[in-house]
């Protein structure tokens, strides 16, 4: 039996594994120490004492933490042993995109999607969260709008109707009225 955690967020479930005596696997991502991260993702004064404890005990006693990035360990390395550390850097190979981009008509591609081919385009691609701040990117476009340079904001990740922070940010870009601006596309 072993534990698997992926993000700082599961950090409870590796302090159980640690408790009960299982082994435990934790991948974190965010390059964000635990209380800056846990306050993007719940607010303000959320994380209780004990829970910053649980998690500073969670990355002292987990079994391996693994990290994509030395950036991100480095925010961890005075709280998991040296032993513990674990790199696993991302990455993906580029030559399936190299032949796709090769066997696909980039104008119509952009067509498709309502994108006029000289058009410069920003993409955020990523499931719509407040702690990823598509709404910022709104508010920043906002600002954007009398830029000489045609372009247009794509935000891809919109959650399906219902999900408060994605109607927000829809809302949003209706009040400022950025339609013609940005494209929301769901998560594919």
């Amino acid at each position: 039996d072993m534990v698997l955690a992926n993000t700082l967020m599961t950090h409870a479930f590796v302090d159980m594994a640690a408790r009960a005596g299982l082994p435990s696997v934790w991948f974190v991502q965010e390059s964000a120490p635990i209380d800056v991260f846990h306050t993007w993702v719940f607010g303000e004064d959320v994380l209780a004492p004990h829970a910053v404890a649980g998690a500073r005990r969670a990355l002292s006693e987990g079994s391996a933490v693994v990290f994509a990035a030395d950036s991100t360990a480095d925010l961890f390395v005075d709280e998991i042993p040296e032993a513990r550390r674990l790199w696993s850097p991302s990455g993906i190979s580029i030559e399936p995109f190299v032949d796709y981009r090769t066997a696909t008509d980039r104008d119509a591609l952009r067509a498709s999607i309502g994108l006029d081919p000289d058009e410069v385009v920003l993409l955020c691609s990523g499931v719509f969260a407040p702690r990823k701040s598509q709404a910022v990117l709104v508010e920043v476009a906002r600002r954007l709008v009398d830029h000489p340079r045609r372009w247009r904001l794509v935000l891809m990740g919109a959650v399906a109707h219902g999900h408060a922070y994605s109607n927000e940010t829809r809302d949003l870009i209706e009040r400022l009225g950025l339609q013609d601006r940005i494209i929301v596309l769901p998560v594919i």
